[in-house]
């Protein structure tokens, strides 16, 4: 695989202007020390959204006044936009996938700025081969070490849906049929099953160090979903 390097910049030149009353604050009327930036993205194996959203004490912020947010990942450099979301103003990118870590620059010409580092969790392709008679519905995945949480699902018309935090991502686990409760005496003796395993790497620590107040969380998501058929 071939290194890029995305790079993302936002200067702030009242983009939706004309299309909505500002309602926001701008980012130059908001302090570092009151200023909070949240990361989120997801990655489900066939395209990944970014989404970043500055908030101060009265709620969402609007870059202004020279204030920046530059991005860089191995990857194709994608531009963002700014949307109005039902929280308010949020910068948006669709990228092909989140292969490593964000780092993610806020740039002040008239206030500290600040750089941090956001973990991706590796990505991964989830396999089984269903489950049929008195086997159990065993699956595989790409084992990784790391901090990152692991959640399992299994969901069906037939079954009851089983949420399962995994302690261990060892690239393996196996539900045993007894595991599978029925829905009900309505339900199909047999459905499709949906399995869908999520890892998740948060990381959180203040704005600026040593400065009380403002602060950086990231919560990004690698997920895969794949249908097996279940004949007990």
């Amino acid at each position: 695989m071939r290194a890029r390097t995305i790079t993302i910049w936002f200067v702030m030149t009242g983009v939706l202007a004309g299309c909505a009353p500002e309602i926001d604050p701008s980012s130059e009327e908001v302090s570092s020390r009151d200023l909070r930036m949240n990361v989120a993205a997801s990655d489900e194996g066939s395209g990944a959204t970014i989404e970043i959203q500055l908030d101060g004490i009265l709620g969402p912020v609007r870059l202004s006044g020279g204030d920046a947010l530059r991005v860089t990942m191995v990857g194709a450099a994608v531009p963002f936009g700014e949307v109005q979301g039902d929280r308010g103003i949020a910068y948006v990118a669709a990228i092909d996938a989140l292969t490593e870590d964000l780092v993610v620059d806020l740039q002040r010409p008239n206030d500290r700025s600040a750089t941090h580092t956001a973990e991706v969790p590796p990505p991964f392709t989830l396999t089984s081969a269903g489950i049929s008679g008195a086997a159990p519905l065993a699956m595989q995945w790409d084992a990784a070490p790391g901090e990152h949480e692991l959640l399992l699902g299994v969901v069906g018309e037939c079954i009851e849906p089983i949420a399962r935090p995994l302690a261990q991502d060892t690239g393996a686990y196996a539900i045993g049929q007894a595991e599978l409760f029925h829905a009900g005496p309505g339900a199909a003796a047999t459905c499709p099953l949906t399995l869908t395993l999520t890892r998740t790497a948060t990381t959180q620590r203040d704005l600026n160090e040593g400065v009380v107040g403002g602060w950086f969380y990231a919560r990004i998501v690698q997920s895969r979903a794949i249908e097996v058929s279940w004949s007990p």
